[in-house]
């Protein structure tokens, strides 16, 4: 595979405009969770949204929902 600038451009503008939308704030304790969704964005931005949710409800099959704490 050739890597060129304009990839390396398109992902960071991707990220950039994720973290200041989505997240608005983000911390170095969880830089890698953040940057595992954008990864996830980026491979499947050629799917369409019904292929996507139904690829992420089949990786969370079988794995429990933890707790999330909040601040307030």
């Amino acid at each position: 595979m050739v890597l060129h600038a304009n990839f390396a451009e398109s992902y960071h503008r991707l990220l950039n405009r994720g973290i200041a939308e989505a997240f608005h704030h983000t911390s170095e304790k969880h830089l890698s969770r953040y940057l595992v969704e954008f990864d996830r964005r980026w491979n499947t931005r050629h799917e369409s949204d019904g292929n996507r949710n139904v690829a992420v409800l089949i990786t969370t099959m079988g794995k429990r929902p933890t707790r999330i704490k909040t601040v307030g």
